[in-house]
């Protein structure tokens, strides 16, 4: 248990919520009958007051481009309040495309073993 609450924390930082009123930090999933495409799961979500951070953890041996339209369509889908504020951080193990970092997308980019201390 303290191993977990220990990467909590340090994600928190790495996502820039410490020192945040964190409402909640948890998977998010949403499902539409009959599945037409409008569904979809989020690793994990942390809500603030006036903010939300979707966290997509992917471990593959490459992660290319695709995976900001991936996360991109999920943000699409979240019911968000007029006025909030939508943050992202991939966590990653593996080669990360080179393009990823550049398109600027994603607020964080966090290789694993920086989380885990690996």
């Amino acid at each position: 248990m303290d191993t977990f609450i220990g990467r909590k924390e340090q994600l928190d930082r790495l996502v820039g919520l410490d020192g945040s009123l964190v409402l909640s930090a948890a998977p998010w999933r949403k499902t539409v009958k009959g599945d037409s495409g409008g569904g979809c799961q989020i690793d994990l979500l942390y809500q603030t007051k006036r903010s939300v951070c979707v966290v997509e953890i992917k471990r593959r041996r490459e992660i290319g481009a695709g995976i900001v339209d991936e996360v991109a369509r999920k943000v699409e889908r979240l019911p968000l309040r007029p006025g909030m504020s939508v943050r992202t951080a991939l966590v990653y193990e593996g080669s990360l495309a080179p393009s990823v970092e550049a398109d600027g997308w994603f607020d964080h980019l966090i290789p694993a073993d920086r989380l885990f201390e690996i």
